[in-house]
């Protein structure tokens, strides 16, 4: 997408919801995006690492950074972005070391790590989540060992463990 098209839709005072997908963009095409007013923004395939999630719109309520290469160094930045309700960063390479950034998100009630990296080593970091109520880890590397520390998690509503390696004893305890 060209500089010339972000610098057209940053204009559009009336665009709340953009979806981006599968191509390039720049630094500079983020930038413009950034003085958007936008109430979500979806950026699936896109080429955004944790160096450049500072430049994204911070009022958003809902972000989705699917199919990144995007690690645990991406939560830290986010922390600013107060206005989350709703955070996926499925098909990523996040582990859990860097869970404890979003505490300061106290209206993050979505949150989806699906088919990311997630392990068990970091799953005490669930503590400071606690006002999710909507956790999806579908196909994560998360076993039993986790399970402790999800249950932890009082405001869940709703958990999506598909796909992990969760023993049918392991699930029970999170009935």
């Amino acid at each position: 997408l060209s500089k010339a098209f972000f610098k057209a839709i940053s204009g559009h005072r009336g665009i709340r919801r953009l979806s981006i997908g599968f191509c390039r963009m720049t630094a500079i095409g983020i930038r413009q995006i950034s003085q958007m007013h936008l109430d979500s923004l979806s950026l699936h395939g896109v080429d955004v690492t944790h160096e450049l999630i500072p430049y994204l719109p911070r009022r958003v309520s809902e972000l989705y950074l699917g199919g990144h290469e995007l690690d645990d160094r991406a939560f830290s930045p986010l922390r600013h972005f107060i206005a989350l309700n709703s955070l996926s960063l499925w098909n990523n390479k996040i582990q859990g070391n860097g869970l404890h950034h979003l505490k300061d998100l106290p209206q993050l009630k979505v949150l989806s790590l699906r088919r990311s990296s997630l392990i068990d080593e970091y799953s005490p970091e669930f503590a400071f989540i606690p006002n999710v109520e909507n956790l999806d880890l579908q196909e994560t590397k998360i076993t039993d060992a986790s399970v402790p520390h999800l249950a932890k998690c009082i405001g869940l509503k709703r958990l999506n463990i598909s796909g992990t390696n969760l023993t049918p004893e392991g699930i029970k305890v999170l009935k």
